[in-house]
């Protein structure tokens, strides 16, 4: 028997009724995608033509569009691929407010999952300057997945990474620098390490108003030495790509399911916690529930900084690219930059803590 089917309507009202995260609902449209897929595009389409429909209406928050974006992921709908491009490089949408932290931690998965094939639109769209730095970074992962994969030759990889501080040139403040940095150390591309390093003194990366850089010099030999460690077996390859969003792998293949009775809440710094300001993590929550942990971790980094630069430095750095080899963590998980709204949580005016350990915690039963 074929399931009817779902009215948009009804999904929005289902996505946004209550305080609790919709579990029974998002488990029904990934158990009935024939009859939940036509509403979940319209969805993600009506926000898509400018959010000002009566779709979008409903949907003020935007619930709704996150989760449908989630789930057509998840069912590998690459109807949603073009949709979502649009929306990515429209002027004219507060993606912030759309999507919060999943800019970051997922909508390159997202890309990953909806690509019907061929990588030169993430090209295009990582060197369009009037898109959004998140969502030109989650466009880099899709493309560097795409590398790794074998879908893009290296030559014309290592040509376009060699070019992008001329041909791309991001603002000397954009987050979009440690994008670039963070793809040329995971691909291992040696050779561009002087050209790298002189971006840090002929003015092509610069501190911002607040003091903070959006990449350290240090972070490209990090990355060169964490994807090097990586190659040592298969699963700290698979543990690898995961921590750095290259993905979907057979490890994390869903953002939802993990087996029989699981279901994945938004949470951490992976997504935005459900019904929570969307920069507004756990992490971060001002309950003090995580600020202990989150000053410890924090210190203990400090320290690692402060002792890389002595003689000991190169054990330290090469332990740090050995934690980020195993899938915990990811150089650079210390984000300089003012987070998108710098007004949501005092933690979001300096440096943001996203350690992968915690962007897959909080299941649900």
């Amino acid at each position: 028997m074929i399931a009817a089917a779902f009215d948009p309507k009804d999904i929005i009202a289902r996505f946004t009724a209550g305080e609790g995260f919709p579990e029974a609902d998002v488990r029904e449209c990934l158990s009935t995608p024939s009859a939940s897929v036509p509403a979940l595009m319209a969805i993600l389409e009506d926000r898509v033509a400018g959010g000002t429909g009566e779709l979008s209406q409903l949907d003020a928050k935007g619930d709704a569009c996150f989760l449908a974006l989630h789930i057509l992921a998840d069912l590998k709908v690459t109807a949603a691929f073009q949709p979502l491009m649009r929306l990515l490089r429209s002027t004219d949408q507060d993606l912030e407010a759309l999507f919060g932290d999943c800019l970051i931690e997922t909508m390159g998965p997202i890309l990953i999952a909806l690509n019907p094939g061929g990588y030169s639109v993430f090209e295009e769209g990582f060197s369009d300057r009037n898109a959004d730095d998140y969502a030109r970074d989650a466009m880099m992962v899709a493309w560097v997945y795409g590398v790794l994969s074998g879908e893009v030759p290296r030559e014309h990889a290592l040509s376009v990474l060699k070019a992008f501080p001329k041909t791309v040139r991001p603002a000397p403040d954009s987050y979009l620098w440690g994008s670039y940095i963070g793809a040329a150390g995971d691909l291992g591309f040696e050779e561009l390490e002087e050209p790298i390093a002189k971006l840090f003194t002929d003015g092509s990366i610069m501190m911002d108003e607040g003091g903070f850089r959006p990449v350290d010099p240090e972070d490209f030999a990090l990355h060169l030495e964490a994807a090097s460690l990586s190659e040592e077996n298969e699963e700290s390859r698979e543990l690898w790509m995961a921590s750095n969003r290259y993905f979907p792998s057979r490890t994390r293949s869903s953002f939802w399911a993990n087996g029989p009775g699981m279901a994945m809440k938004t949470s951490g710094w992976m997504c935005p916690s459900w019904k929570l300001p969307r920069t507004k993590s756990p992490i971060c929550r001002t309950d003090g529930g995580w600020l202990p942990v989150l000053a410890v971790y924090c210190l203990a980094l400090c320290c690692l900084a402060v002792l890389a630069r002595w003689p000991l430095g190169r054990y330290w750095r090469r332990t740090w690219a050995a934690v980020s080899a195993s899938g915990w963590s990811r150089p650079g998980a210390m984000m300089p930059g003012p987070r998108p709204n710098p007004s949501a949580t005092s933690w979001n005016t300096g440096w943001a803590f996203r350690p992968t350990c915690f962007s897959w915690i909080r299941w649900v039963n």
